[in-house]
């Protein structure tokens, strides 16, 4: 979503970059199948931005749940993921990331499974920062309470439209 709205918000004078937490090279890989046109784009496997925002990598449990540093495996597989377009009917998180990997023909290395080892629950969110460096909007899984949810475009052209002032 973010990479389509990339020339409406250089428009109002914000540069967009994606922070993945995955090696360079499979970053690259991904980009390479999956252009993200004007988006710049950053490695940081150790998840240090993810910590600085506040985003938790949330650990699954046997069966203790504290939403968003701990869910159960129950709670988790009541989810549903809803990629409408990419998937045929929403899934729970595991079937989810099976189907799309098969879609994609994506086949899990090494470096996915150490990846995922210390990582698989890692939350997502966009921020909107102002020239100051001062975080003027956000939309996050934290604060929405699921999975993959994706912000409301309308409110971050709005804040967008603030900021790049």
């Amino acid at each position: 979503m973010l990479s389509q709205l990339t020339p409406a918000l250089k428009e109002k004078g914000i540069e967009s970059l994606t922070v993945v937490n995955t090696p360079i090279e499979r970053a690259r890989l991904y980009l390479r199948y999956h252009p993200m046109l004007g988006l710049l784009a950053a490695s940081d496997p150790e998840r240090t931005s993810h910590r600085a925002f506040g985003l938790p990598n949330m650990q699954i449990t046997e069966d203790e749940s504290a939403w968003p540093q701990k869910v159960s495996m129950s709670d988790v597989k009541s989810m549903r993921v809803d990629l409408p377009g990419e998937m045929p009917e929403p899934m729970d998180p595991f079937a989810a990331l099976e189907y799309l990997n098969k879609k994609d023909s994506y086949e899990i290395t090494e470096a996915d499974q150490q990846m995922m080892a210390t990582g698989i629950g890692q939350l997502v969110g966009q921020f909107l920062l102002d020239r100051d460096g001062v975080v003027r909007w956000t939309s996050n899984e934290v604060l929405d309470g699921g999975l993959f949810g994706a912000p409301n475009t309308q409110e971050l052209m709005s804040a967008a439209s603030q900021i790049g002032r």
